[in-house]
């Protein structure tokens, strides 16, 4: 495991280039684990999850991070970023104060339910994906709970997931 974590402290979480933060906080404990007193790694029962994301069009892998299972829906999207989110930063450094970014507002459909999170806007991101879910009948396919209200993704831990 430990072998593990140090062959992905050179992950980058984005590909802006941004390096996850909690794969560098495992490279300072794994800096400091030459001293007889360095903590653990991890907690002892601590569970890790693996998350891949695929490129829509390509089905190639896109990105790959590994979580602790205590961490947020929230946290895991502050890991990811899209083609669009380059494009707006691009915008931004040339326009500087003239251009607005947009809502960094997001959700996840994950096993048939939605948690978002509305980046402090206040509007439901969701709400149209959940009208065209009733309109076509989705829960008949993926559960009754697929056009139901969205849990919050910042209040949602990984191993609170059924996958």
């Amino acid at each position: 495991l430990q072998q593990m974590f140090k062959e992905g402290l050179e992950h980058k979480r984005t590909a802006r280039g941004r390096e996850d933060t909690y794969l560098s906080a495992l490279a300072q404990h794994a800096a400091a684990a030459h001293s007889p007193a360095a903590p653990p790694l991890l907690p002892s029962m601590e569970v890790l999850v693996r998350v891949s994301f695929f490129h829509a069009r390509r089905g190639s892998k896109a990105t790959e991070l590994i979580l602790r299972a205590s961490q947020t829906l929230g946290d895991l999207r502050d890991c990811l970023a899209c083609d669009v989110e380059s494009t707006v930063d691009s915008v931004v450094a040339q326009r500087g104060a003239f251009a607005q970014r947009p809502s960094r507002a997001s959700f996840f459909l994950i096993s048939g339910r939605l948690y978002s999170d509305n980046a402090g806007t206040g509007a439901d991101v969701t709400a149209n994906h959940r009208a065209w879910l009733r309109a076509v009948h989705a829960h008949e396919v993926m559960g009754p709970h697929v056009a139901a209200d969205p849990l919050p993704m910042h209040e949602t831990q990984l191993k609170d997931l059924s996958l």
